[in-house]
């Protein structure tokens, strides 16, 4: 009998001091269009009469692969958040999560509905029982001049998690560095100073919010963007609060990579995820840097030797396809409570 209670006690003690884990992921899912085409929108490429010869058996299986990375990233249990990028309308969502092996995680989702001239934007899947939603808000980034393209707005979700926290979360997809990486830097500083005017605005109305930011930023963490008008800075830097921290600075995994994106060779760190310095506390819901990692399951990989070694496996190269994930892997951060 001593025995047994011995082991109780033990039980007992171990459950109280263990911590609940809050999964969360950002992921580009590289084009992932239907092959309907949208009224208004350059979509023409994927569908089955474009250049891509996008059709439904080629649909169906970027579907299922997203479906997979999602259920891989979040092993026992499915992530609680999932921001996705470069998704083309509210239908791929639907059949992201009703038609494939998504359909048991009871996720709902938030969706912008951009101005992007190919219709892409950008979404947050969340699971109710575990992130209850108080409200949905996009900010749009108008063009200056008649030469600038129109980009996709940022997404605002705020909703109460299981810490009794109010979790702010914004997903963004930052202008492409299409056209060379100094013509574009301030388009994407722009969208930055926005999205810095909305996380100020939370502070200066005395709301004590925790703040995820993630995304594609088409940047790196020094590049102006994050470092000069976001302020957001990697932990070693990190300044007296309030202040962003960029738990996806310096990231490493296996194989050489060295970021989620591949160019020429040169990986680069361009989906970032950043907290505010609530996060970083140890009350509530909490995490730090070396809670985030670069989701690198094999399948999403390929070697290439005309590129130096592993690359993302991607659906398509050029106008060939390929038949694999995205040209982008998968950052994951676990917060705790």
């Amino acid at each position: 009998m001593k025995r047994l209670l011995f082991v109780f006690f033990y039980l007992l003690v171990l459950t109280a001091g263990a911590q609940s884990r809050f999964r969360v992921m950002t992921y580009n899912v590289e084009n992932a269009f239907d092959t309907i085409h949208d009224e208004g929108k350059q979509d023409f490429d994927f569908l089955p009469t474009g250049r891509l010869h996008w059709d439904t058996p080629k649909y169906r299986a970027k579907l299922s692969r997203i479906a997979s990375v999602i259920a891989g990233v979040g092993e026992m249990q499915p992530p609680k958040l999932v921001a996705l990028c470069e998704v083309e309308n509210a239908r791929v969502i639907e059949d992201l999560l009703h038609h494939t092996r998504l359909h048991s995680f009871n996720y709902h989702y938030c969706m912008t509905e951009s101005a992007d001239r190919r219709g892409i934007d950008v979404t947050l899947l969340y699971q109710p029982s575990a992130f209850h939603l108080l409200y949905m808000d996009t900010l749009r980034v108008m063009p200056t001049n008649k030469h600038e393209n129109p980009t996709r707005d940022i997404l605002h979700v705020c909703g109460l998690v299981p810490s009794g926290d109010t979790l702010s979360v914004f997903v963004v997809h930052l202008p492409s560095r299409r056209g060379g990486v100094r013509r574009t830097m301030p388009y994407r500083c722009r969208v930055a100073q926005r999205l810095r005017q909305e996380i100020d605005g939370l502070t200066r109305d005395g709301r004590d919010r925790k703040v995820v930011i993630m995304g594609d930023f088409n940047d790196e963490h020094t590049d102006p963007s994050i470092a000069t008008v976001l302020e957001a800075r990697k932990w070693a830097e990190a300044i007296q609060p309030p202040f962003l921290c960029v738990l996806t600075a310096d990231l490493k995994a296996a194989n050489g990579i060295r970021g989620t994106h591949k160019f020429q060779g040169r990986w680069a760190q361009l989906d970032q995820i950043i907290v505010n310095d609530r996060l970083l506390t140890t009350e509530g819901l909490h995490t730090s840097p070396k809670d985030c990692f670069i989701f690198t399951d094999a399948p999403l990989l390929k070697y290439d030797a005309g590129d130096h070694g592993v690359v993302p496996y991607r659906s398509f190269l050029g106008s060939f396809y390929q038949g694999g994930f995205s040209d982008h892997l998968p950052v994951v951060v676990d917060f705790y409570y």
